[in-house]
């Protein structure tokens, strides 16, 4: 959001000059398509949403299936502040600033912050990795995190997983749940631990 009426301006010209999947993207719950089992009226996900009452998820899923506009729409919904990043070009540097505007809007207005941290453990090894999400987990307790990661090692950490295919939600729930669920989200981390091996 523009802090002035220039800013605001600027932002206007950039989003019409955006590529047309940009433009294209669900703006709020209403116009995500084939989700209605969670984000229809009435359904968990979506009471969670409208109550600003989302506790930490992570999404997951390949590319394209509607991580990040999820995200967005989830982002839009809040009276949260919303910061994005790819870990791929951020820097620790960008995360420290990232967290510090997160605790002065927080400490200053009590505003939390949703933070989209796209693919945080691309390039790294298991045991870095495990270091990164716990220094993470510390510096976002008590405040609304979505993370977009392709291993299950990143999101067997998380309160609430969404599983996503094809751009919809085929099972949510805690890592423990979704195990216990023995359904798509147990036999695909199945599969990635035996690769990890």
């Amino acid at each position: 959001m523009a802090d002035d009426l220039f800013a605001a301006a600027a932002e206007d010209r950039l989003a019409a000059k955006a590529p047309l999947a940009e433009r294209l993207r669900p703006r709020s719950l209403d116009h995500v398509v084939g989700q209605d089992h969670l984000l229809g009226p009435g359904q968990p996900l979506r009471v969670l949403i409208e109550g600003d009452r989302l506790s930490s998820v992570i999404l997951w899923g390949p590319p394209g299936t509607g991580k990040t506009t999820l995200a967005r729409v989830i982002a839009g919904h809040t009276a949260k502040a919303f910061e994005t990043l790819s870990a791929v070009t951020a820097g620790v540097k960008d995360v420290r600033e990232v967290v510090a505007r997160a605790e002065h809007r927080l400490g200053e207005r009590g505003q939390g912050t949703i933070l989209l941290l796209d693919e945080v453990t691309s390039a790294l090894d298991a045991e870095a990795e495990y270091e990164v999400f716990q220094r993470f987990g510390e510096l976002m307790e008590g405040r609304i995190a979505v993370l977009i990661s392709h291993r299950f090692s990143t999101v067997r950490m998380a309160d609430r997983i969404a599983l996503l295919s094809a751009g919809k939600i085929l099972e949510l729930g805690s890592h423990e749940e979704l195990i216990a669920l023995d359904g798509t989200y147990a036999r695909l981390f199945g599969l990635q631990a035996e690769g990890y091996r």
